[in-house]
Parts: C-alpha cells; structure tokens; sequence
C-alpha cells in the first residue's frame, strides 16, 4: 500500500465517525392522505469548532430548482457516447434551461421518452408517459412521482420478460450538476444536510422465474465527489484531478428488509465509471421496513459518513494520496434502477441539500 499523505489522513481519522457493518402490490399509484414516517440522522461527530456568527450558522441551500420549475434536459437511451437528446419543457412553457437532467439508459429506442405523450392534468402539474414509463411532476410542492415498466423495457431489447444476465438493465434518473463556479470543497462545511419524502408506492416482479428472491428493484439516491487539487500539483502528493467516488443512500431494495452498507467499484457494466461505490446502510436513516405508499422523511448530515467514504477510498486505492481539503462535491442522481423485471412506482418531493459554514 502506498504511503498516506499525513496531512490528509491524521485530521480525516479525528474527524471520522464510526460506519456501521455492510452492505407485490397493486400497479395503484394514488397516495393520498399518506401517513408520514419522520426519520433523523444519528450525529455528526465532527470536532469542528462551532462558530456563532449568524451567516455560518444559517443553512444554505446547494439544490437549484427543487420544485423542477424549468424542467429536464433528457439524456439518450445509452451511456455510450451519451449526451442530452432535447429537453422536457411542459409544451413549451419553461423560461429557462433545465437545472435537472433525466436520463433513460438503456430503454429501448421506440420507448425513448422523448417521444412520450404530455398531458396537462392541473394547473402546474404535468405528465409525460409512453409503453414503460411515466413522470407526473408538480411544480407547485416539488413533488415528483416517476413508474418504471422494465418488463416492457426487456420483453421489447431482448424479447422476453427477464433481462439476460451479462446486459444493462433498466434506469430511471434525476440528476444536477452542482454550481462548479461555487466550488463546494468538503472542508468548506460544519454540517452537509441532505433531507426528503419519499415513498414506493408499488414493486410488483413482472418475470417468469419461479425463484424471484433476488430479482431487484433499486430505488436509490447520490452524491458524487470529485478531487480538485490545484492545477499542476503533484498526484503523489495530491491525488489524481477529477478521481471520484459515488456516495450512496440505498431508500429501497426489493430483495431486503433494510439495505446493507455496499463498498466496491463500479464495474461489471457497458458505461461503468470504475471509481468507487460507498453506500451505507439504511438502517441508518430508516427505523422500519418500507412500507409501500407510506411517506418517509429522511434528514441525515451525511458530512462524517463521507469522511469514512474517502478514508476508505485512500485506503483501499480508489482514492490515493487524496486529500479531504481538496474534495468536491459536484452531482446527485436519485431514481429507480431495475436489474429484474418489475413494474415499480415512487414519490419524491421536498429535496434539497444545505450546509452550514465551518469556521474559517
């Protein structure tokens, strides 16, 4: 193993905080009158001494558009060469280019969401929907319900209701690319607060086998922090520019009760990244098994299990020589990604992600 740059790794293991060990219904989807599960974190445990100013202490917000006001920039069916294929407007009647992006990958071309129908159901709510999928998004509360159908997905790419083992499965995403003019290093925070509702509001498995236990439906949020040492500087001393690591809080899993904690690269896959997976338990922000069409609320501080996930990533090679000063975080996706074949339905509303100031 390479030797650890001290400077690095002495205030990461004073900060750090203690991870824990690892890693069907009706096709109704009306969640009204839902009750309302309210889940915390545990605490942070960073030393970072508090500052009583009134600017550091006032949460700021690191989301834009968390009510999908302006719509979505939709990515193409695959992760090769992908790219932004036109955007989601609500007919025309957004003002500005779309701070979120959706990607589709690896539905099939005569399902590309491009070419999904629209309706206008009320006022600010809005509808786009074809053979696998659909989104019904309201502008008013920032509320977000998005289907799957990965059994129509696979029967049309592979014609049969169950995906072939060695192909990419079905995915359903929001993403933002975060403010890169801000810079938001990690060290720059006390606390990094990632906070909303969500529900599964269906998972039904569609295929044919006999034995569907480990046939899955994911329903999953992350972050992903890039390193950023200045330009020019040594990567023995600082680390490789742009290496990342994807950070991950596992909402829904349909083969588990609860979600273990998950560490190992992304591979295995046609537009696999190779950087790091971390993903802690859920057990972590949840207090139940998910119950389907009940409204959970997740509010954790994620800030000291992301400094477990690159002490981690520096120890295990992902990361070398990296330094926590120079980490940025850059992106979120959150959304549905299904390797079995299911119909699966969510809600998501109130997103948003705030952080206070350390001192300087």
């Amino acid at each position: 193993m390479k030797k650890l740059n001290i400077l690095f790794l002495l205030p990461l293991l004073l900060l750090s905080s203690c991870g824990n060990q690892e890693a069907p219904t009706t096709n109704t989807t009306t969640t009204t009158a839902m009750p309302t599960t309210m889940v915390t974190s545990k605490p942070s445990t960073s030393s970072a001494p508090q500052d009583d100013g009134l600017l550091r202490r006032t949460p700021k917000s690191i989301i834009s558009d968390p009510n999908w006001t302006q719509g979505f920039k939709l990515k193409s069916t695959t992760t090769v060469n992908a790219k932004v294929i036109g955007n989601l407007d609500y007919n025309k009647t957004t003002e500005k280019e779309p701070f979120w992006e959706m990607a589709q990958w690896w539905t099939p071309d005569e399902y590309n969401f491009l070419n999904s129908n629209y309706t206008l159901l009320s006022e600010n709510v809005h509808q786009y929907e074809n053979e696998s999928r659909k989104a019904v998004i309201d502008t008013n509360n920032g509320s977000f319900q998005m289907t799957l159908n990965s059994e129509a997905e696979y029967l049309k790419n592979y014609g049969q209701k169950d995906k072939p083992s060695n192909k990419s499965w079905s995915h359903f995403l929001l993403e933002q690319n975060f403010d890169a003019t801000q810079q938001f290093h990690m060290n720059m925070f006390e606390s990094l607060t990632v906070s909303f509702d969500f529900s599964i509001d269906a998972c039904e498995y569609r295929g044919d086998k006999a034995d569907s236990s480990q046939e899955a439906a994911q329903f999953l949020f992350y972050l992903r922090l890039f390193n950023m040492p200045p330009e020019g500087a040594d990567e023995k001393e600082v680390g490789k520019r742009n290496a990342n690591i994807w950070f991950g809080l596992p909402l829904f899993d349909s083969r588990y009760d609860f979600v273990r904690e998950y560490k190992q690269g992304d591979t295995g896959f046609v537009g696999a990244t190779g950087s790091l997976i971390y993903s802690i338990s859920n057990t972590e922000f949840l207090d139940e098994k998910i119950q389907y069409t009940k409204t959970y609320h997740v509010e954790i501080d994620v800030l000291s299990y992301l400094k477990d996930a690159i002490i981690y990533g520096v120890l295990n090679n992902f990361l070398p020589n990296c330094q926590w000063s120079n980490m940025v975080l850059r992106y979120l996706n959150v959304g549905w990604e299904l390797p079995g074949s299911f119909f699966a339905s969510s809600t998501l509303s109130n997103l948003d992600i705030t952080y206070e100031l350390a001192n300087a």
